[in-house]
């Protein structure tokens, strides 16, 4: 997914830390430039067949095992019912 947290009307996003609008949206578009160039690809196994819409959450976490706060993690928030892979 990528965002542009930037509209006609949209209001400064906190994250962004900028003297003015221009410079905010410059910053924003920087970060989108990244979001398209560097990215993942996560494959998941699940323990079990979603046959419901269900909640899940995704988490980056450290070798420490604490979550990372480095990275910025978008993801559907509900899986969705799909019939299973063949191996």
């Amino acid at each position: 997914m990528l965002t542009l947290p930037y509209g006609g009307s949209s209001p400064t996003n906190p994250y962004i830390v900028a003297k003015t609008r221009g410079d905010a949206l410059e910053v924003a578009l920087q970060r989108l430039y990244q979001q398209m160039g560097e990215f993942y690809r996560l494959d998941l196994r699940l323990p079990e067949t979603v046959d419901k819409p269900t909640k899940w959450k995704l988490e980056v976490m450290e070798a420490n095992g604490k979550p990372s706060r480095q990275v910025e993690v978008h993801y559907p928030q509900q899986l969705m019912p799909c019939a299973k892979a063949s191996p």
